[in-house]
């Protein structure tokens, strides 16, 4: 069976192996017949050519190009020939790398004079040497914490702080270095959190999430559209902030979308809004009700009904004493009474109009009076029948007319005429609906 050996490339000796360099390894082999193929190991899983990652195989040599942290590892060669397969002893690789961040950043929320402790994770090879350097930033300046006030434990730093104002509220970053030199790239940002649905409606939907945070770097955020549950990318949107509008999307159909924080370090894990549907129109409207009324209008409408119902009773009103004038002016007709009863008519009408008048000239309108003709009064019962149209109220004197005396006058024709005389004193003379005030006999005058 073949002896086999396996030792790193003599050009590297035992000096350490730093990130980005080249490494390569023999494969010492004696045997006899000649072996057929070479196997390379890294930690029990084999080991396949890959020119881009930088991995080549040429038989007995393996060449990893620009090595990584995920190079290091435990490496093995194993050959076969016709009378057995050997395997060779196993080469670690170790590779020292600059301190990097483990996770992203983290946002906390503290009241001022309360303490909190900050945690700052790191991985680096060598891990036993790590030193701590911690920055506080604002938006006036830049400055380092006190080293006294910085713990380390197990490869990670600890920082308790307490804000004693506004101006002690910022950024606090750490920044590690061991034997291989200082931290060289910020972590990557914080995947975002806090995602809601900000607005919801047919065809488009809003969602706004709380950033992260950015790991020293300017950030973006990129949502992903997905149709659900095809998986079927939709839309890709790009936003400076942490909040996207989606349009053109149907309703009855479930989405899903992913909102990822990207820097030029890398991006951060994605956040996920999962089972989004947009109902129909019809069913997504809420109730209708009416707007509470507010007392002003009620006192407003109360207003003016009262005011339309004084208008109405005025109304009414100068209908009234438009009929009693109308009814005046037909008795003066069917009397045939002239002169004073003409005049009464005219007064009447007057007084049924308005009686806005001041006390000089309702002195002269009285002795007027005197000379010709009687006011008028009315009964109850006689403004119900000048209403309905029936009757028209009676004249009826309320002064003292002049006093007449009854005397007979016999004329041509030997037949007696009574007349009526005025004496300057007497009593009231009443004008029925006779038609003529010669209907008074001898028992009806007054002396």
């Amino acid at each position: 069976a073949p002896r086999v050996k396996l030792r790193l490339g003599a050009n590297l000796g035992d000096r350490p192996i730093t990130e980005g360099v080249d490494v390569y390894f023999e494969c010492e082999i004696s045997c006899n017949p000649p072996t057929r193929d070479v196997v390379w190991n890294k930690n029990g899983q084999e080991v396949h050519p890959d020119r881009k990652a930088g991995v080549i195989v040429s038989h007995r040599n393996l060449v990893l190009q620009m090595v990584r942290r995920s190079s290091a590892g435990n490496y093995t060669c194993t050959a076969s020939n016709p009378l057995g397969t050997t395997t060779s002893n196993s080469v670690p690789l170790s590779i020292r790398y600059l301190p990097v961040c483990i996770g992203g950043g983290q946002t906390v929320a503290v009241a001022e004079g309360e303490d909190v402790r900050l945690t700052c994770r790191v991985d680096a090879q060598p891990d036993d040497d790590l030193h701590f350097i911690w920055y506080f930033n604002n938006t006036l300046d830049t400055v380092e914490v006190e080293r006294h006030r910085i713990k380390v434990r197990q490869g990670h730093s600890f920082l308790d702080y307490t804000p004693r104002s506004a101006r002690d509220y910022g950024t606090l970053s750490c920044w590690a270095t061991n034997s291989v030199g200082m931290q060289a790239d910020p972590c990557p940002p914080e995947r975002v959190g806090n995602c809601v649905l900000v607005n919801l409606t047919v065809g488009t939907l809003e969602v706004g999430c709380t950033p992260g945070n950015d790991g020293g770097l300017p950030q973006r955020f990129v949502a992903r559209v997905y149709a659900s549950p095809t998986h079927t990318l939709l839309a890709t949107l790009e936003e400076e902030e942490p909040r996207f509008h989606v349009e053109g999307l149907f309703p009855g159909q479930d989405y899903l979308i992913t909102i990822t924080a990207v820097n030029a370090k890398g991006a951060s894990e994605p956040e996920e809004i999962d089972a989004i549907r947009l109902k129909v129109a019809e069913k997504r409207m809420g109730d209708v009700s009416a707007p509470p009324v507010s007392p002003l209008v009620g006192v407003f409408l109360g207003l003016v009904g009262g005011f339309v119902l004084l208008l109405l009773a005025g109304i009414l009103l100068t209908r009234v004493r438009s009929n009693k004038c109308n009814c005046v002016r037909h008795r003066q007709r069917d009397t045939g009474v002239g002169g004073a009863s003409s005049t009464t008519a005219s007064k009447l009408c007057a007084t049924g109009r308005g009686r806005a008048t001041h006390a000089s000239h309702d002195e002269e309108n009285d002795e007027d009076d005197d000379e010709d003709g009687p006011d008028v009064v009315k009964t109850a019962n006689e403004t119900a029948q000048l209403l309905e149209g029936q009757k028209c109220p009676e004249i009826v004197s309320t002064r003292r007319p002049q006093s007449y005396t009854h005397s007979t006058v016999i004329g041509q024709g030997s037949s007696d005429s009574p007349q009526l005389t005025p004496n300057g004193t007497g009593g009231r003379a009443l004008y029925r609906d006779s038609g003529s005030p010669h209907h008074l006999s001898r028992d009806e005058s007054f002396v």
